[in-house]
């Protein structure tokens, strides 16, 4: 349960609710959900150790999540609201609080039977997609209900369990996609494009594949990711309002192992309202390759989150000698675990 748990929160604890706030402000006739962003920003910049952040994060997604519920007029507002709701459980099994993500768990799971009977007819094309692969940890009918209506989010439960079982993700997309566009495979034809167009993005930060990392450096210079053959490379997707969770684990497996082999590279994705990242981190001292979306995107280079189709940061990846990515999820203790086995 709590393995199932840590994936349904794996959309991210900061980015979200800031978007979803922005989003349903800027849409005619929806309600627009309890802002967040404020308070986030509080929580995110204060001294707070990262098990405290976690724990005042979800006191206030919680009861966040429960008034953008009550003012819900649309099932898109309340798909927000229980998207926000995943957030805090994410945020409750950060700070070590793993029974009360359960109690809280088990309150979502009787909201989502409301959803899960306006999508039922889309179940078993899910389910058929995810017999194509090994099904240990397969969600709940109901849950996978709720993850099959956004395209990058049901591709995410295939390329998770391709990773688990060793299968390349290119393998993933072929068999998907071949399925997807049969005449057995009964989703609409506008929802399969969207689906497939969705795995091919998702599928280019997937299990065996060569990210082909680009961008811009701090100081202007062209990133160059063949450079980094015969070494161990730390990728990380974050964003100065994201990387609490992971930066202090990062300094100490920098220090123990890049004398070894390992490379760490910082990707910092452009924020609204812009923030001045060059000065951030300057303050930070990291020692590691920096690269910024910012001047990526000046050079008329895509936007990392438009290229990949990822949708949450952080987002971490652990890269092989040869260049391919042989962990997905390269965060807290499973990264140092594989650090150690690697370098020891």
């Amino acid at each position: 349960m709590v393995s199932k748990i840590r994936f349904a929160v794996a959309i991210g604890l900061i980015v979200l609710p800031v978007s979803i706030s922005a989003q349903a402000q800027n849409t005619p006739g929806r309600v627009p959900p309890y802002n967040l962003e404020q308070e986030l920003q509080k929580i995110i910049h204060s001294d707070l150790a990262p098990e405290e952040k976690s724990t005042a994060l979800a006191h206030l997604l919680l009861p966040a999540s429960d008034k953008m519920l009550q003012s819900a007029k649309t099932p898109m507002d309340m798909r927000m609201a229980h998207d926000v709701r995943f957030m805090a459980l994410g945020s409750l099994m950060n700070a070590g609080k793993a029974e009360d993500a359960l109690n809280n768990y088990a309150r979502l799971k009787a909201e989502l039977k409301t959803l899960f009977y306006r999508w039922e007819d889309t179940y078993e094309d899910t389910a058929k997609l995810m017999a194509l692969l090994d099904k240990d940890d397969r969600l709940t009918p109901m849950e996978i209900a709720y993850w099959n209506n956004i395209p990058n989010r049901i591709t995410s439960l295939g390329l998770k369990a391709a990773e688990k079982n060793k299968i390349p993700a290119e393998q993933i997309v072929k068999e998907w996609s071949d399925y997807i566009q049969s005449p057995g495979c009964e989703i609409p034809a506008e929802k399969k494009k969207e689906i497939i167009a969705a795995l091919e993005k998702e599928a280019r930060l997937g299990y065996a594949v060569d990210p082909k990392l680009y961008g811009k450096t701090l100081d202007d210079k062209d990133f160059e990711w063949k450079s980094h053959r015969e070494k161990y490379v730390l990728v990380a997707f974050t964003a100065t309002t994201a990387d609490f969770l992971e930066i202090s684990r990062m300094l100490d497996a920098y220090q123990k192992y890049h004398d070894k082999g390992l490379e760490i590279v910082s990707v910092y994705l452009r924020q609204e309202p812009a923030v001045d990242v060059k000065k951030y981190l300057e303050e930070k001292k990291l020692p590691w390759i920096i690269l910024s979306e910012e001047l990526t995107m000046q050079a008329k280079q895509p936007a990392y989150k438009e290229f990949y189709g990822f949708t949450d940061v952080p987002r971490m990846f652990l890269v092989d000698k040869e260049g391919k990515i042989m962990m997905t999820n390269a965060r807290g203790d499973v990264l140092k675990t594989k650090l150690e086995e690697i370098f020891k």
